[in-house]
C-alpha cells in the first residue's frame, strides 16, 4: 500500500510554547476564541470553529513527559480542551540530536486519537549547537549527517502520513566539506542547490 506523505513547514513560535504553557493560557478568560454568547461558546468549542482549524505542536520534552506521566497528559489536555477546540496535534519525533522513542510516540498518538484528534509528525531538524551558536542544522554536505537526517525522516514517516518541519530546517554549515563542495558558488546559491536536492531525495523520495 502506498502512502501519500504530506510535508509542511511551520513558524517555530507555536512549537516552543509547550503543552503546559498552552494549558495555562487556555485557562485564562481572554483565551476563549469566539465572540459568541456564553451559552453558545461551549457548543462551538465542542464541535469546531467556523472559519479555521486549531493545531498544537507538541515538542519532544512534552512528548516524553506525556508518555511517562499519563495523569499529567490527561489533566493538561482537560484544561486546554475546556477552552480551545483542537483539531490536530503535531507530535515531535526529533530535536537537537534527540529522538522520541517509538513507544512514547505511539502512546501519545493513541491518547489523542482516542479523543478524536488528528495526529501528524513534527521535526525540529537541529543538532546540538556549536559553542556560542545554538542554531545548528545538519550539514547536508556531510555523508554521515545526511544519513542521520534520512533515517529521522524515514522513522517519522513510518509513524505518520504527514510531517511538518519546524522553521529551523536550516543549512548554515561552513565546514571544510561545504567550502570545497560549493566551489565558485555563493553560499546562497550553494545552499539553495543542496536543499533542493535534500528535499527531493532525503525527504520526498525517502
Amino acid at each position: 500500500m502506498k502512502t501519500n506523505l504530506r510535508i509542511k513547514s511551520v513558524a517555530g513560535a507555536v512549537g516552543r510554547i509547550g503543552v503546559f504553557a498552552l494549558a495555562a493560557l487556555a485557562a485564562m478568560p481572554w483565551a476563549r476564541l469566539t465572540a459568541a454568547p456564553a451559552a453558545t461558546q461551549a457548543a462551538a468549542i465542542t464541535k469546531s470553529y467556523q472559519n479555521f482549524d486549531f493545531a498544537i505542536f507538541v515538542e519532544l520534552a512534552d512528548m516524553r513527559r506525556m508518555a511517562s506521566d499519563p495523569q499529567w497528559m490527561e489533566e493538561s489536555w482537560n484544561v486546554i480542551s475546556r477552552s480551545i477546540r483542537v483539531n490536530k496535534v503535531w507530535l515531535e519525533t526529533y530535536r537537537d540530536g534527540q529522538q522520541t522513542a517509538e513507544a512514547d510516540v505511539r502512546k501519545v498518538k493513541e491518547f489523542f486519537t482516542s479523543k478524536g484528534i488528528e495526529t501528524s509528525g513534527g521535526l525540529m531538524c537541529t543538532k546540538p549547537g556549536r559553542p556560542g551558536d545554538n542554531l545548528t542544522g545538519f550539514c547536508y554536505t556531510n555523508p554521515d549527517d545526511r544519513e542521520q537526517f534520512r533515517k529521522i525522516v524515514a522513522y517519522t514517516a513510518s509513524l505518520f502520513d504527514e510531517i511538518i518541519f519546524d522553521d529551523l530546517w536550516i543549512f548554515n554549515c561552513r565546514c571544510e566539506l561545504c567550502q570545497k563542495a560549493r566551489g565558485d558558488l555563493s553560499w546562497t546559491d550553494y545552499r539553495l542547490k543542496v536543499m533542493k536536492e535534500v528535499g527531493e531525495n532525503l525527504v520526498v523520495k525517502n
